[in-house]
């Protein structure tokens, strides 16, 4: 029997957060994110994310924690779902969805998050313009090829074959991407 679980990873930007919520709440799911939970422990060590994320290069207890997490709800719960950028990775019977978008795109959904929302800004910094957050996603995308290499043997934590269901969330609003999500995940149910 099948456990009840969407795992969702994507692009940063791509809407993972927002997806998750709305679809744990039309569902009746608990919902788990490893990016609040990542903030968390850089508050806890009295730090921002951008330094915590520095951090995770060379400190790879932090990721090994996170790891650990995730194996926990995976095997204490049921009916969850998960934003996780390797939640597919860590709970392979899960319904994985990856959420993908176009830089650019994303680097203007980025720009307008974080002057809304204070979480944003610790995350991705105070930039002023779309160029220095597509540098500095590019630096985090290849400080985390790295380390998942290292830490997993992961080649691309990017690759569509690694999900059940990708969604060009460019091209959908998120009641439509949530709406996808739950008709893919009752068929795969069936299966």
């Amino acid at each position: 029997m099948k456990k009840h679980i969407i795992t969702i990873g994507g692009r940063l930007g791509s809407g993972k957060s927002s997806t998750g919520k709305l679809l744990a709440e039309k569902l009746g799911y608990q919902r788990f994110s490893m990016g609040d939970l990542q903030r968390e422990y850089a508050e806890k060590l009295g730090m921002d994310f951008s330094t915590y994320s520095e951090m995770q290069k060379t400190d790879h207890s932090l990721d090994k924690k996170v790891d650990l997490y995730q194996k926990e709800i995976a095997q204490i719960h049921d009916n969850f779902v998960l934003d996780s950028r390797l939640g597919w990775f860590f709970i392979p019977n899960s319904f994985k969805v990856f959420l993908d978008l176009p830089t650019e795109i994303a680097a203007g959904r980025i720009l307008t998050d974080s002057q809304n929302n204070p979480y944003r800004r610790v995350e991705v910094g105070e930039f002023e313009d779309k160029k220095t957050i597509i540098e500095n996603m590019e630096r985090r995308i290849d400080s985390e090829r790295v380390r998942y290499k290292d830490l997993y043997g992961i080649e691309n934590h990017f690759d569509n074959k690694n999900y059940d269901l990708v969604i060009k969330t460019d091209k959908y609003n998120l009641q439509e991407v949530v709406s996808q999500i739950c008709i893919a995940y009752e068929n795969w149910k069936k299966g």
